[in-house]
């Protein structure tokens, strides 16, 4: 709707040929499409909203394009193109001598040199944005420059300096970051008592903003703080939320790749769309000069220069039609890794409608097999391993539960801590998917099974797990924008958290629609066990499912 408004009045500038409101229109649509996580609309926007600006000499709407464009070369990692794009932002603020926007500029030149180096350019340019906002008193900037200037120099004292300019002026971000800051300082110091305090007001004002990114740092120093205290509980705890939050942000990584595989696709097509369009316009000036020269000399002449020039144009185009191949190779090399990383994030239908459209709308699924898993008494036995050793077996099982469902065609929807959500019978459904799914419930507790015999064997502590499977209608979507995750919502999935929470340890617990829908099967065997109450869904049937013939299953 955004996008649309700004349209609406770009077409009206356009109209009027008013070139200084084209060029804000444009910078604005770009600045929308950067929050939709669409790079390539936004650099197209900022080169046309620099033609724009160019026309009327507005100095400050180029600077600030500039500057856009070097954050976007910085995020990918292209660190020279963001120098040299920032540099040229500095100069333009400086022709038209305003000095607040050197502030920023001066700034992100200091992050680029922070990450390339040397830190003595990094902490220099830092201080001039400093000197810039003090004069300025821009108090907001000088507050996130002492900060950035605390972590490298000047330590506590600009750091605690930092925090009370930006509680002044409530700027959350910055208070959250600056309390992180403060937290590891203290932690190097062996100071964890003063350490927590600042974590724990960091994670605070993290979850109130909300800020994912704030929080995992928070729980990360709060976990090494705990640790000097020797508090294993507390450290354990803060290291699986940092864990989690780390899952959480994965796929806005994963988002981040696809977008770089896809921005060097577009640049390599346009380098071969260039190279062809230079080898004819080559090929035209070589036939020119072969024109005049026809006018000047004698034949035996032409003969001999008609033969040189056929040589050389054999060779060039020799060499670009190697050239041509190579990069074609290159992009179809990108391309197929775009598509390898969308497809880690959803399922392939969904990630092929997504290619096709843009979007994937969210669908209605008359039977679906919803399959929940948790380790019993999980607390109590995670408390007894140390953060590693619990995050490596976790791990173990869950891949072997990745494997098992892609053995048995059914699709891994996520996890949570330490559960694992799986479901039969989408996107595509499929007359087998409530007998595939349970097979795949037992092979899981078989292997649990196994891994718990095994790990005792060596008088190491292992999980014993429950499992629990409902099968009814569902809607299936993509969530969010920027960090795609493929979901299901619906009274059958609650239903089937509620048959694995009633479950028993090492068993797997179905509902009565799935033991209706399996019974003709001849299998599988069952065991009743009549109504049990579960939480906020009252008395469900229940039954215990396991396989007739497991000789047969093993194998």
């Amino acid at each position: 709707l955004e996008i649309d408004s700004l349209s609406y009045y770009l077409k009206q500038f356009e109209e009027l040929k008013d070139h200084l409101y084209i060029g804000a229109a444009r910078a604005y649509i770009a600045d929308v499409y950067r929050g939709m996580g669409d790079v390539q609309s936004q650099i197209k926007l900022l080169y046309a909203s620099s033609d724009a600006y160019l026309k009327v000499d507005n100095k400050i709407g180029i600077a600030d394009n500039l500057q856009d464009l070097s954050l976007l070369h910085y995020d990918q990692d292209d660190l020279v193109a963001a120098r040299r794009a920032i540099n040229k932002s500095i100069a333009l603020f400086k022709e038209a001598g305003t000095q607040r926007n050197l502030i920023g500029a001066y700034n992100n030149l200091s992050i680029i040199f922070e990450k390339s180096g040397p830190i003595d350019s990094a902490i220099y340019f830092q201080k001039i944005a400093l000197s810039i906002a003090k004069s300025e008193q821009f108090y907001e900037s000088v507050g996130l420059l002492l900060s950035n200037l605390g972590e490298d120099s000047l330590a506590k004292k600009t750091l605690l300096k930092a925090q009370k300019l930006r509680d002044s002026i409530n700027d959350r971000h910055g208070m959250a970051y600056t309390n992180i800051r403060l937290c590891y300082f203290y932690g190097k110091l062996n100071q964890p008592k003063k350490a927590i305090e600042h974590g724990e007001k960091a994670l605070a004002i993290a979850k109130a903003i909300p800020y994912l990114k704030a929080q995992r740092m928070a729980h990360g120093s709060l976990a090494l703080a705990y640790s000097q205290l020797n508090n294993p509980a507390k450290e354990l705890y803060h290291y699986r939320m940092e864990q989690t939050l780390i899952d959480s942000l994965q796929n806005l990584d994963n988002a981040r790749s696809i977008t770089r595989s896809v921005m060097n696709y577009e640049f390599k097509k346009k380098q071969l769309l260039d190279s062809i369009e230079t080898a004819q316009r080559e090929r035209e000036q070589q036939f020119a000069y072969q024109k005049s020269i026809t006018a000047q000399k004698n034949q035996r002449n032409i003969f001999l220069i008609l033969g040189i020039v056929a040589i050389v144009l054999a060779f060039g185009l020799w060499n670009r039609l190697k050239y041509i191949r190579r990069t074609k190779a290159i992009i179809e090399e990108e391309k197929d890794r775009s598509d390898n990383l969308l497809l880690n994030i959803l399922p392939a239908e969904i990630a092929e409608e997504l290619k096709e459209k843009g979007k994937a709308e969210a669908r209605d699924f008359d039977m679906v097999s919803i399959l929940f898993t948790d380790f019993k008494e999980f607390t109590q036995t995670s408390e007894k391993l140390s953060a590693k050793e619990l995050v490596e077996e976790i791990n173990i099982c869950f891949e072997a539960f990745d494997r098992i469902c892609e053995k048995h065609g059914i699709e891994k929807i996520k996890t949570i801590g330490d559960a694992y959500m799986a479901a039969g019978g989408l996107p595509v459904p499929s007359p087998t998917s409530v007998k595939n799914t349970v097979l795949a419930a037992l092979q899981m507790q078989e292997f649990i099974t196994l891994r718990k015999a095994e790990k005792e064997s060596h008088k190491e502590l292992a999980f014993q797990m429950r499992v629990g499977i409902h099968t009814g209608p569902v809607v299936a979507g993509i969530v969010g924008v920027k960090k795609f995750q493929y979901d299901l919502w619906g009274d059958t999935v609650n239903t089937a958290s509620r048959i694995e929470n009633s479950c028993e340890a090492g068993k797997v617990n179905i509902s009565q629609a799935t033991y209706e829908l399996l019974q003709p099967d001849q299998g599988f065997a069952f065991e009743s066990r009549g109504k049990i109450e579960a939480k906020g869904k009252g008395q469900i049937e229940m039954y215990f499912v396991e396989l007739a013939d497991f000789d047969k299953f093993n194998t």
